[in-house]
């Protein structure tokens, strides 16, 4: 990598923090510190690392060091995750049938293990979504972190009702009419 590259880099990050970058980290990378963190990376590897920190929360208002700009970089498991819109929207589509759900990620089939088939089945639409969420960003951010996840047990996605028996307590809801 060319080390005008990191005269770039400086100027965007400098761009996007104003003087919060420069006063942590000087004018321009004089000491030589990000050069040595990031010259074995590509130029589509720092444009992933801008793209990533422009997502990530935890960048919002003060910018990484060279360390976490580089993890930002290489960083590229995130890919192909739904958005926990589309997460939410698959585990809707397949509570009668998770265990022999094809899932889209195996953060999608975690997320609703870790919420519970029978919560996600019974709750309002607007707590198990809230909940659904919570768990599913949580699941994302350590995905995102390198944490493996550990394989979801069978148990833990048995269906709540089956196409034969749609509704819990059907025949007694009917009784009382």
């Amino acid at each position: 990598m060319p080390k005008a590259l990191i005269a770039v880099l400086w100027k965007q990050l400098s761009d996007i923090y104003e003087s919060r970058f420069t006063r942590e980290h000087g004018e321009s990378d004089a000491s030589g510190v990000w050069y040595q963190a990031l010259n074995d990376l590509s130029r589509d590897d720092l444009r992933h690392g801008l793209y990533a920190l422009y997502r990530d929360i935890r960048f919002e208002t003060w910018p990484p060091n060279c360390t976490q700009f580089r993890h930002l970089c290489l960083k590229r498991t995130g890919e192909g995750i739904p958005t926990v819109h589309e997460a939410f929207r698959e585990v809707q589509a397949h509570l009668l049938s998770p265990k022999r759900t094809r899932w889209s990620h195996r953060v999608v089939k975690h997320a609703l293990a870790r919420t519970g088939v029978v919560f996600m089945d019974k709750a309002a639409v607007h707590q198990s979504f809230a909940v659904f969420k919570s768990v599913y960003e949580a699941l994302c951010q350590q995905l995102a972190e390198g944490v493996l996840l550990a394989e979801v047990p069978e148990e833990a996605l048995l269906p709540v009702r089956t196409r034969s028996k749609p509704i819990p307590n059907l025949q007694s809801l009917l009784r009382r009419a």
